[in-house]
């Protein structure tokens, strides 16, 4: 008797985007500008043009396997769950971003609808286990001030 695999067909390739080097684990669209978010193994994050396949942004902060990767809805922020013990949240316009909470693994983060609040599972120290489930307010950034120029008196 033969043993044969149940072979599919592979739809066709659209675009290919290329930059990894490590297992890409998560992928999630901006639902507002459709560019897609890419988290992998190594820590880094990167932000796509679907149109191009041409890279738009390459996050780094992460140290190890990003394991999630969520856009807020109004597409302006981007959460992070990383094996690094940290879930961070970036600015879609300043790019920065802030660690929001730690402990010893996320494994996943998602926001709510409406971006009031974010959910995340992962274990946080002691008193959470891996199968817990968070939610939190969704965090915002601050806007940065815009220096203003000296007056002068001439």
């Amino acid at each position: 008797m033969t043993n044969t695999r149940d072979r599919r067909a592979i739809p066709q390739v659209l675009l290919t985007f290329e930059g990894h080097t490590a297992p890409v684990k998560r992928l999630a669209w901006n639902p507002v500008s459709g560019l897609i978010a890419s988290g992998d193994d190594a820590g880094n994050i990167f932000i796509w043009d679907p149109q191009t396949g041409e890279t738009v942004r390459h996050l780094t902060g992460h140290d190890g396997i990003v394991y999630d990767v969520a856009w807020s809805p109004d597409g302006q922020q981007l959460a992070s769950a990383g094996a690094d013990g940290t879930l961070r949240v970036w600015d879609g316009s300043t790019h920065r971003n802030k660690i929001i909470a730690s402990g010893d693994l996320f494994t996943a983060v998602s926001y709510s609808p409406d971006g009031s609040q974010l959910a995340y599972g992962g274990a946080v120290g002691e008193a959470l286990e891996l199968t817990d489930v968070v939610i939190i307010p969704a965090p915002k950034f601050e806007p940065i001030p815009t220096p203003t120029p000296p007056v002068s008196d001439s």
